[in-house]
């Protein structure tokens, strides 16, 4: 009776819908089992009231109810996968049908011969159409069953017209090996050096006035790590080599490198040569204070300091005729071939009568040279070109470098060419490199 009561008041609009317990708990005494009849009672009747409702709506919109509207949508889904497979599967016969028809006439048309594989250069990327006639890299080796092949051209032949012979089993051991200065290679580069053209003045004009700029970015970016510790020259030089009891010749000399850069020269002759004092210094801040900062840089055995021997005089702590000896690496190449008499007259100022100069550089037709054969907008005068970093360099013949030092006072004694035929075993290739030393003494 309570619960009809409750639903009498709800749809006369005075109670609303989930208000029933709380009428309940007013009307019905204080009987726990009657409370609880009522509940259930009320909770049965307003399920019952909400599938009544929701079938009346549906039936009113002319749906179906959702029990079988469930089953409807499954059975479209159903339909409608089954005829995206069929789809699919036509559009698969259809394909195979076309390639089978493109297989047939292929077969019917004559076999044609491979295209022909374009000439690479040593860089990987293929030779600009109609440029040369000749190239490095056209020519071809004679004979069959060759492994080696040579960065820049696979043959050469010497001046008797024989072929060269590489014993391979010499090579075996080492990755490389002496070899005479390449003659057939000389004539063969001076064929495109003719044809390079140099460029004009105000772009020279530029990398000379950018020359600080670009050293100074190359040590920024590289700091000590691209170039390696230089062991090798007490091979080179006879002055750096120890005696027989392992001392040093150079005891209580004062020795000058220009161009030290983060001390790939230094290092290395400070522990072969523990009683000589280096002065060393070069025009980039960054390779100096890298130096510097090395654990083997020691103030009581060497000096190092920034100077542009270019534009700068020497610093006053440098007396005239001071210095036993002078060394140069793979530096006076960067300097203008126009400027290297002025700086080879300053560094003799401060060299003693009967002082030693020693130089080592890059000789022409050295590997880096042949690049720049065929690369346009890097040729700044003969032999000197510009790097892809901004940085120049300049090849030398023992004839000029002679003639550099023999203007400014020098006495020549040595001036030769380091020929070696280099291997990389991983790319199975050899380099040529050249290089050149240079040994000069001011006259007593």
């Amino acid at each position: 009776k309570i619960v009809d009561i409750f639903f009498k008041k709800r749809k006369s609009g005075t109670e609303r819908r989930g208000d029933h317990i709380e009428f309940i708990m007013s009307e019905v005494p204080d009987s726990s089992v009657a409370r609880e009849e009522c509940v259930l009672a009320s909770e049965s009747l307003i399920t019952n009231e909400n599938v009544e409702k929701s079938e009346e709506n549906a039936s009113e919109i002319g749906a179906k109810p959702k029990k079988w509207r469930n089953k409807d949508e499954r059975k479209k889904k159903a339909l409608l996968k089954m005829a995206a497979k069929k789809e699919e599967e036509e559009k698969w016969k259809e394909n195979a049908e076309k390639n089978e028809k493109m297989n047939e006439k292929r077969e019917e048309k004559p076999i044609q011969s491979p295209p022909k594989k374009k000439s690479l250069r040593p860089s990987g990327r293929t030779k600009p159409p109609g440029k040369w006639k000749e190239s490095f890299w056209n020519i071809t080796e004679e004979g069959k069953g060759a492994e080696w092949k040579d960065a820049f051209y696979k043959y050469c032949k010497d001046d008797q017209g024989k072929s060269k012979e590489i014993n391979d089993d010499e090579l075996m051991e080492k990755s490389w090996r002496n070899v005479p200065f390449d003659t057939a290679r000389e004539e063969l580069a001076k064929k495109f050096q003719e044809e390079t053209k140099n460029v004009e003045s105000q772009v020279r004009e530029k990398y000379e006035v950018e020359a600080e700029d670009h050293w100074e970015k190359f040590y920024v970016k590289n700091k000590g790590k691209f170039f390696k510790d230089r062991n090798y020259l007490d091979t080179q030089f006879a002055e750096l080599k120890l005696d027989e009891e392992g001392k040093s010749k150079m005891n209580g000399w004062k020795v000058m490198e220009v161009g030290c850069g983060t001390g790939c020269t230094l290092f290395p002759m400070l522990e072969s040569h523990p009683d000589t004092f280096f002065y060393v210094f070069d025009f980039s801040k960054e390779a100096v204070e890298v130096l510097k900062q090395n654990e083997k840089y020691d103030e009581k055995k060497c000096k190092a300091f920034v100077c542009d021997v270019n534009t700068q005089s020497l610093p006053d702590f440098i007396e005239p005729e001071s210095l036993d000896m002078i060394i140069m690496v793979f530096v006076l190449s960067a300097i203008n071939p126009d400027d290297m008499n002025a700086v080879l007259q300053k560094l003799y100022k401060a060299l003693k009568p009967g002082g030693i100069f020693l130089v080592r550089d890059y000789g022409v037709y050295d590997m880096t040279h042949v690049r720049f054969l065929y690369k346009e907008g890097r040729k700044l005068a003969e032999n000197y070109y510009v790097r892809a970093d901004g940085t120049r360099v300049y090849y030398f013949t023992t004839e000029t470098l002679s003639s550099f030092f023999e203007k400014a006072g020098y006495k020549t004694e040595l001036s030769q060419f380091d020929t070696r035929e280099l291997r990389n075993r991983k790319k199975m290739i050899n380099m040529y490199r050249v290089w050149i030393n240079g040994k000069f003494v001011k006259p007593s």
